[in-house]
């Protein structure tokens, strides 16, 4: 499972306008080192997601 990592560029506070920083994260180590890199070239909020490799299921997405 491939941990994601978004953050808001600097000077940015709306949330719609996160950029992916990374996306081949593996354990804590990794997500310390690109929240490191991340914040020194003026990114914060960060927010971590998970990624199994399956494909979305919009199906259960949409509530009819």
């Amino acid at each position: 499972m491939d941990i994601l990592i978004y953050g808001l560029p600097a000077g940015e506070n709306r949330r719609y306008m996160e950029a992916l920083l990374s996306t081949e994260c593996q354990g804590r180590a990794d997500i310390e080192r690109v929240i490191t890199a991340a914040k020194a070239a003026g990114y914060h909020s960060f927010r971590l997601a998970s990624y199994d490799g399956a494909p979305p299921d919009f199906v259960k997405a949409i509530n009819i």
